[in-house]
């Protein structure tokens, strides 16, 4: 026994010994991807904080023209930086593209900041995909310079990305999982651990402004048969609306506009939302208020209301040409489905937050077809009690069944 830990060691420092550069640009990934974290969260912040100045707790004229004004500036600025031959590399083409000849920081920053300025501002689409494009980015001139092969720039970038989610969210477990599963990398011992490094360090670094408190205290669940039996119908009946919502999604990223119509229809679509946002202020950002306001119970016209106007208005400001995340807003429309059926039948309020917190885990693992991700990345939003995770467990497994279940039908029908 202690001849095979001796080994196991002596191995560990071997590596260490040869990939010293290499794991010096993990720890230093980390460090510089939380620190931008807090650079786009402080922006964040501070784009709200202006545009509070108008009145915090309902949509104004101020705020409404400051929307308004900033679709103008993402339509202009996302149709220029996409104006051939300029070239806007995405987050897979950051991580995966061996060739980027045409990669130019100051576009793709630019590009970063439109995101996480508009969604300050109230578009309502999500804001983390800003921060895990700019840890991709961070990987290739920090590879560059401390001299690493293609295969480790790659899978830097890789860590990037999930350093970027870790720290604007402070989630470096469903970080982890994350860069797996939705990067498709090979699982191993060594990688987990490689990307665990980035992603804590990056959250540890964030922190010291990020709060890491749940962003959605889920304080008191209830986990016994009842709650189960509910998490398996809830489960059931959801899956088939969340697979239609990636469905839209899949299809409107696929017909995302580029031309120059685009520098018209972005101000029109933040014109429409600022009109609802007098009466639904919550639709405006990226769901976090909606979230907020469904684990406050509301009825259930305000939450159908505010479920249709938001995917209404995710699916049109993608198609329309905008750029950002699906991830809470996902969250958002499963937990108020969830909230909406079963509102009704008025359980306490401990079975109904494991309800809602479970349509929230279905379009999470179901959008993002990352299934593990999901439940770490819900556990670490909502802070929710370790007694309730075998019956998410449950609902996890079943999406995966379901999922399987059509990805064979599928295969039958071609």
């Amino acid at each position: 026994m202690f001849t095979s830990l001796k080994t196991t060691i002596s191995s560990a420092i071997s590596v260490l010994r040869t990939r010293k550069r290499f794991y010096f640009a993990l720890v230093l990934l980390g460090v510089i991807v939380g620190l931008l974290g807090i650079v786009l969260h402080s922006i964040l912040d501070a784009t709200m904080e202006v545009a509070s100045l108008f009145g915090k707790e309902s949509m104004t004229i101020g705020h409404a023209v400051l929307l308004i004004l900033s679709g103008f500036v993402a339509g202009f600025s996302w149709y220029f930086l996409q104006r051939p031959p300029n070239v806007l590399y995405r987050i897979h083409d950051l991580v995966f593209n061996k060739e980027l000849e045409q990669l130019n920081y100051k576009r793709q920053i630019w590009h970063v900041l439109i995101q996480i300025i508009t969604v300050g501002l109230g578009s309502p689409i999500g804001k983390e995909a800003a921060p895990r494009e700019l840890g991709a980015l961070m990987a290739q001139p920090l590879g560059k310079k401390l001299g690493l092969p293609q295969s480790d720039m790659t899978f830097l970038a890789a860590a990037g990305v999930g350093a970027g989610l870790s720290a604007i969210y402070q989630v470096p477990l469903g970080s982890v999982f994350f860069v797996f599963e939705t990067l498709n990398l090979d699982y191993s011992i060594r990688r987990f651990i490689e990307v665990s490094l980035v992603t804590y360090l990056s959250a540890w670094t964030a922190s010291l402004v990020i709060s890491t408190d749940p962003l959605f205290p889920v304080d008191h669940v209830e986990a016994s048969w009842q709650s189960l039996l509910g998490i398996i119908v809830i489960t059931l009946v959801l899956i088939p609306f969340a697979k239609l919502f990636k469905h839209l999604i899949i299809r409107v990223e696929s017909q995302k506009m580029t031309s120059v119509n685009m520098m018209i229809l972005l101000p029109l679509l933040f014109s429409g939302l600022a009109l609802v946002a007098f009466y639904y202020p919550q639709i405006m950002g990226n769901g976090s208020e909606m979230v907020i306001t469904f684990l406050k119970l509301p009825d259930s016209y305000t939450v159908v209301a505010l479920l249709l106007l938001k995917t209404i208005f995710v699916l049109t400001t993608l198609k329309a040409g905008a750029y950002g995340g699906t991830l809470t807003p996902s969250f958002a429309l499963g937990m108020g489905l969830a909230y909406l059926l079963v509102a009704p039948l008025n359980f306490e309020s401990g079975f109904l937050l494991t309800l809602m917190t479970t349509g929230s885990l279905v379009f999470l693992a179901t959008c993002l077809e990352a299934p593990l991700a999901a439940f770490f990345l819900v556990v670490g939003f909502t802070g929710i009690s370790y007694q309730a995770y075998p019956h998410l467990f449950v609902s996890l497994l079943l999406v995966q069944i379901w999922s399987h279940q059509c990805d064979k039908g599928l295969k039958r029908k071609r």
